[in-house]
């Protein structure tokens, strides 16, 4: 491919390897017309410190276990002959997640008391992808529009610190729909050298685009989104050896994990990324 870096709105850099980390069965084939599919259905190792877990860290949060009870996956894609590909995909994730955070000021029998709070939360995520790519000449064109469903379920129990009295809370359960997707272009310039764009949006809330969210919570409202745009080049050296270059344009702060930026209050909306890349492929 032409771009150091897949669209961030889509291939989520965290989730990667856990999904590498999925075991189970799967079952796959192809159909008459063009036609091919995939089922999988299993569970997932994830580590405390994977790269799941920087969603976690960086809210405050300390992570002592990850439970995931079923992970499922379909897709179908259909291989035209005149050089258009379609796929639809679907994951569907549940799991649960023990983690645990120090609050200096919390309420409970002892106002205004330190404390340990510790949560759980048992996640159902549904994720429903689009794609399209299609090919003519030296040109490459792609889109992909995903939506992914959080459904949670969070229970809190505090310990109050010096007494050790705890106090555990009720079930409460929330939702939300991210939204996402990208478009993208690439070119073979000539033998040894292409060219490629895209530009790549994901939302944390497709009902609060805007960030009123984290506003009323006194947070940056740009922390509702990342969207880049991204401008890259691919140069062949020699046989099966490539250099790349790559810029990013980036602006909203979503996915500027706290634990990555201990010195920065994510109040800048902006920010550039340059990229280098030399790979040998044999």
């Amino acid at each position: 491919r032409t771009f150091i870096f897949l669209p961030s709105s889509i291939y989520i850099e965290n989730w990667r390897d856990a999904y590498s980390g999925m075991n189970g069965i799967g079952l796959y084939g192809s159909l008459p017309n063009g036609f091919s599919y995939q089922l999988q259905t299993g569970g997932m190792n994830i580590a405390p410190d994977s790269g799941y877990g920087d969603t976690w860290t960086g809210q405050g949060l300390a992570v002592e276990e990850y439970d995931v009870e079923n992970i499922s996956t379909a897709a179908l894609r259909w291989r035209s002959q005149f050089g258009l590909t379609l796929m639809g995909s679907m994951v569907y994730n549940k799991m649960n997640v023990w983690s645990y955070f120090f609050e200096e000021k919390i309420s409970g029998p002892y106002l205004f008391s330190e404390g340990f709070i510790y949560q759980r939360k048992d996640y159902i995520i549904t994720n429903k992808v689009l794609s399209a790519e299609y090919t003519i000449s030296d040109f490459t064109f792609a889109a992909e529009f995903m939506r992914t469903e959080h459904k949670y379920w969070t229970r809190y129990k505090s310990t109050f610190i010096p007494t050790g009295v705890t106090s555990t809370s009720d079930w409460s359960s929330s939702d939300r729909e991210q939204e996402s997707y990208y478009i993208s272009a690439s070119y073979a310039v000539l033998d040894w050298l292409e060219l490629g764009t895209y530009y790549s949006v994901l939302y944390y809330n497709r009902k609060d685009k805007k960030g009123d969210f984290f506003a009323n919570v006194n947070y940056p409202r740009h922390q509702a989104w990342h969207k880049n745009l991204a401008l890259a080049s691919k140069i062949e050296i020699a046989e099966n050896l490539y250099l790349k270059f790559e810029y990013q344009y980036i602006d909203g702060t979503l996915k500027a994990y706290a634990n990555y930026n201990e010195n920065s209050d994510r109040t800048e909306r902006y920010s550039n990324v340059y990229s280098a890349k030399i790979s040998y492929n044999f």
